[in-house]
């Protein structure tokens, strides 16, 4: 029992003094032009740390962000954060990242970015954060860079799928519902309309399959084979606090509507596409439409619910 407890303790002793040692450093100019290009350098000194490592900064509103020379590392910016992810960092006990920020010409003042570097020590996850960035943009615009918040749930979500329901009807009046049975009075229509159900969904099924084979989506549909640790990925397309219109969607990133679907998670729209038993599969996915570059990134799943991304990774090995 105590070699069990020492043990405990020196991993997590272990883990705490690696997460101490990680260091970040940022090298930008301090004053930049409003619609001009600037660089952003990160080095992260990770020592020994190995294997998968995110480094996400949040933007101002007003900020816009375009991929760097990352060769080792895959790049996303969405909801004006940057995520540069690392599936096996490099034996490098520094590693460096950029990209570039473009500030709105509508925009002038100061902006501030701030980020954390995340990564994995005995399947724990540890984050370092970094020093933010105080940048001063100067141009004639008149509008000033809101500080970044995650956003926040949106009340009235709820309230429109309450005005939807169509609960409220179905109390109305009694009588309605008393002379329900006189419907019951043909026997052969409850005899019929089951198999009028049976044969649409036949039809249904039917079409799908015919569809899944005619289409070039690298999306698997096989459930049959097994999944490790029911691990699988999917790339987001868009998120909103209100419905989105999956036409609009299909068209924007060349999916088929029945290839992207809607979720909710909390009281947020959720659109994705595709169901990848790999990461390297989503990826590949993503590099065959031009469409989702800088736009849409990967997410993770496990026994169908969300997961942090390194974590689904970590456990798809």
């Amino acid at each position: 029992m105590k070699k069990v407890i020492f043990l405990l303790s020196f991993l997590c002793l272990n883990s705490f003094v690696f997460a101490q040692s990680v260091k970040i450093s940022t090298n930008t100019a301090n004053t930049i032009e409003a619609g001009k290009p600037n660089k952003i350098e990160v080095a992260v000194a990770k020592g020994k740390i190995s294997g998968i490592a995110r480094l996400q900064l949040e933007l101002p509103k007003g900020l816009k962000a375009m991929e760097g020379n990352n060769k080792e590392a895959l790049f996303s910016f969405s909801k004006q954060i940057v995520q540069i992810l690392w599936i096996q960092l490099p034996n490098d006990s520094i590693i460096y990242a950029d990209f570039l920020i473009v500030p709105g010409l509508n925009y002038s003042g100061n902006a501030e970015i701030s980020g954390r570097f995340s990564f994995i020590i005995n399947d724990k996850k540890e984050e370092v954060k970094m020093q933010p960035i105080q940048l001063n943009i100067s141009g004639t615009g008149e509008k000033s860079f809101e500080k970044y918040k995650a956003p926040k749930e949106n009340t009235v979500l709820p309230q429109k799928q309450a005005s939807t329901q169509p609960k409220p009807k179905e109390n109305i009046p009694e009588s309605k519902t008393k002379s329900s049975p006189e419907i019951k009075k043909s026997p052969v229509a409850e005899k019929t309309t089951p198999a009028k159900k049976e044969t649409k969904l036949a039809n249904k099924a039917e079409v799908n399959k015919k569809e899944e084979i005619k289409t070039s989506s690298p999306k698997i549909n096989n459930a049959i084979e097994p999944k490790k640790n029911n691990i699988t990925f999917k790339i987001q397309l868009a998120a909103s606090t209100s419905e989105l219109d999956k036409k609009q969607l299909s068209s924007q990133f060349s999916y088929p509507i029945e290839q992207i679907k809607e979720e909710q998670i909390n009281n947020m729209y959720k659109y994705t596409t595709g169901e990848f038993l790999t990461f390297k599969e989503a990826k590949k996915a993503m590099t065959l439409n031009e469409t989702l570059k800088g736009k849409a990134f990967i997410v993770g799943y496990k026994d169908g619910k969300r997961i942090d991304l390194e974590e689904a990774i970590q456990l798809s090995k």
